[in-house]
């Protein structure tokens, strides 16, 4: 009782600062649990959650620089460096599971294209894509289906609800058919347009189509394609440098004397096994084959982790600063976003937990300097509850050889009554007998 009283004299003693503490655990324990739900609400940042449940798993994205000519010959050359390099670190599929991959990857650009029906056409902003595109852009589907880079047919479309709006006037248009260039392609999914001030900045809130990245070069535009702007047989790129020029072929030598037109493709991705920390990463930087200097590379399943948002923190001027010319698609330009407000909601855990530490070590402080208590008397009480610790445990011991004794005597008496019993059952059975050869002898 002596104890109990004590110890909330002591709680009425430091009251601020216990309310202190408990608004400060608040904040830290808010400020996680935002985080938490930001980073869920992320699809095209979690890719490495969906692909494994056990987290051994990393999503790598690659963006290009303008001038960097990656072409469609380049994701396989990337694929094949990627299969070597994962056999020479002896990484294998589970044999157990024929229908398992290794690692899936995609590539996009960014582009324009003018989408013709028969009574409108429209101009909008289009994502030319290859691979398993919608494996790491999981969008959610109004209605009917995703394609792949692996279907035959390359002439299918999936529009968002707002450029449905435009062509059909309804998002029950699956099935239907739009025009690119002067080549049918069908609309196999109609994309829900998701809405938000930070994708509203990130560029991701006009009308957007999906296409194969083929159908992007032969009939539409590839914005920060190359090193100048121009117009070809097969299709069409511009930049904001100078010049022209043309090209027949996704490879392609320039008409434009020292200049080489590019492909496009400004992004590749990959989720493959992540064997030890930034084993993911180190290979496709130092294995796969791009240019370190032309490329900026990211581990989407890190990005959010502690350690990245330090680092965001202590270097956020140099996110201002841009080297080289990197077009980010607009789930890029999200995650960044997201990745600016995360950092300080980071710091505001990190200040959390510092004043948490410090109030701690006030407290103890405090105690110090008011102790009525001296190292002796520490030593004492703790011989004291060490004594009567001892005494509590030898009372246990008597208290169980006592029990166990009473055990036994009963069992012995019970074991004597029961004999007893059967003694006295056998005498009157014995004299039964006897006297039964009594009264036959007499007759």
């Amino acid at each position: 009782m002596r104890f109990v009283t004590g110890f909330f004299n002591r709680v009425k003693l430091h009251r601020k600062q216990l309310v202190l503490a408990g608004i400060l655990l608040l904040i830290f324990l808010l400020a996680e649990g935002y985080t938490r739900h930001a980073v869920k609400n992320l699809p095209d940042q979690n890719e490495a959650v969906r692909w494994s449940e056990d987290g051994d798993a990393a999503q790598i994205s690659v963006f290009l620089t303008q001038d960097e000519s990656f072409t469609t010959e380049s994701v396989r050359q990337v694929r094949y460096n990627i299969d070597n390099a994962l056999r020479d670190a002896s990484v294998t599929r589970d044999l157990s599971k024929p229908s398992s991959r290794l690692y899936a990857d995609c590539y996009s650009a960014l582009g324009v294209m003018t989408v013709n029906t028969d009574t409108k056409s429209v101009k909008t902003t289009t994502i030319g894509v290859g691979g398993d595109f919608f494996l790491f852009h999981p969008l959610t589907l109004v209605e009917g289906s995703y394609f792949s880079g692996s279907d035959l047919m390359q002439d299918l479309v999936i529009v968002d609800e707002d450029l449905a709006w435009q062509l059909f006037g309804s998002n029950n248009i699956v099935g239907k058919t739009v025009t690119l260039g002067d080549v049918p392609h069908t609309i196999v999914g109609v994309a829900k347009k998701e809405k938000g001030k930070l994708l509203e900045a990130s560029g991701g809130t006009g009308s957007i189509l999906y296409t194969s990245f083929d159908s992007l070069v032969q009939y539409g535009t590839v914005t920060g394609a190359g090193v100048f702007g121009g117009t070809s047989a097969v299709g069409k790129y511009e930049n904001a440098g100078e010049g022209t020029g043309s090209y027949a072929d996704v490879g392609w030598a320039s008409s434009v004397s020292g200049k080489t037109p590019m492909s496009g493709i400004n992004c590749y991705e990959i989720v493959m096994p992540n064997i030890v920390r930034h084993f993911a990463l180190n290979l496709v930087k130092e294995k796969a084959g791009f240019q370190e200097e032309r490329s900026e590379f990211i581990e989407n399943s890190a990005r959010f982790s502690p350690e990245s948002l330090f680092r965001i923190l202590t270097g956020s001027y140099k996110r201002s600063m841009r080297l080289n010319a990197i077009h980010y698609p607009y789930w890029e330009n999200e995650a960044r976003g997201w990745e600016d407000i995360l950092a300080r909601v980071f710091l505001i855990r990190v200040l959390c937990l510092l004043l948490l530490v410090l109030l701690v070590v006030f407290v103890i402080v405090q105690a110090y300097r008011h102790k009525k208590w001296t190292a002796g008397s520490i030593a004492r009480t703790l011989a004291d509850k060490k004594y009567d610790w001892e005494v509590k445990r030898r009372e246990k011991r008597v208290e169980k050889v006592r029990e166990a004794r009473a055990d036994k005597r009963s069992r012995v008496q019970a074991d004597l009554l029961r004999k007893r019993k059967k003694a006295q059952t056998d005498t009157q059975d014995a004299s039964t007998v006897t006297d039964g050869i009594r009264i036959v002898e007499w007759e």
